[in-house]
């Protein structure tokens, strides 16, 4: 067997590759893969980072002979940011608001408003409706049923993402994602809509998700100081 000396050492050092912290830990997985039209490409592990990636450059990358497909995906992606074209981050804002199934409460609209401290908002209205309701009763010789309608209200809900807000700039998934949770909580809870306590209700549910402490430190930061704000106007 070969004995390993210190100038053996020293020549392989000359000879290898130096990787970053980012890229060693694209190695063992947990960053999310998405393409210029926020279809999700690849994730694993629960890695907040959020990388784009064109369809061709993600395909040579986990045929790539060279490298691990993790690594060869980090290298062959950029990181979202504030800087993203506004169609990606309008087409992600969509992605991850399906995935998080906000079209159940209400619709999405993507809008882009360059106040960077806007992250989105939600507007519910009372519109008259119809509920029909099953009848049925007892007449001497049988029984008859049927079907009356009577007036009703439901409310509907219009929620905006911002595709400007500084919620980009860390290039984190649940940043986005708690936002959308945040306006998910709105669109529940539409009586209360504009009032303080509705704010707390929509930040503790933002708060308490177990995706939180994932989040950001300036957005977690963020939260915590709009609720304790909302908290205080709501018992004045």
């Amino acid at each position: 067997m070969k004995k390993l000396k210190r100038e053996n050492l020293d020549e392989l050092v000359k000879v290898m590759n130096v990787f970053s912290e980012n890229e060693q830990r694209a190695c063992i997985g947990g960053v999310k893969y998405y393409n210029e039209n926020g279809v999700c490409l690849y994730t694993d592990g629960s890695d907040p980072e959020i990388r784009i990636i064109s369809d061709s450059a993600y395909n040579m990358a986990i045929n790539s002979i060279y490298t691990s497909p993790e690594l060869s995906l980090y290298q062959n992606s950029e990181q979202l940011s504030m800087t993203t074209s506004t169609e990606t981050k309008s087409a992600l804002l969509l992605s991850i608001a399906q995935e998080n199934d906000l079209s159940s409460v209400g619709f999405v609209h993507i809008i882009s408003n360059s106040d960077s401290s806007f992250y989105g908002d939600c507007n519910s209205k009372p519109v008259p409706a119809t509920t029909t309701i099953s009848v049925s009763g007892s007449v001497p010789g049988g029984s008859v049923s049927g079907s009356v309608s009577v007036p009703d209200i439901v409310w509907v809900s219009d929620i905006r993402l911002n595709t400007e807000g500084s919620n980009f700039e860390n290039g984190n998934y649940y940043d986005l994602q708690l936002t959308i949770i945040h306006e998910k909580a709105h669109a529940r809870s539409p009586l209360d809509q504009g009032s303080a306590t509705s704010e707390v209700n929509a930040y503790n549910a933002v708060y308490n998700n177990d995706n939180f402490k994932y989040a950001s430190t300036e957005f977690q930061e963020f939260v915590k100081k709009e609720r304790l704000k909302f908290a205080e106007a709501a018992t004045n």
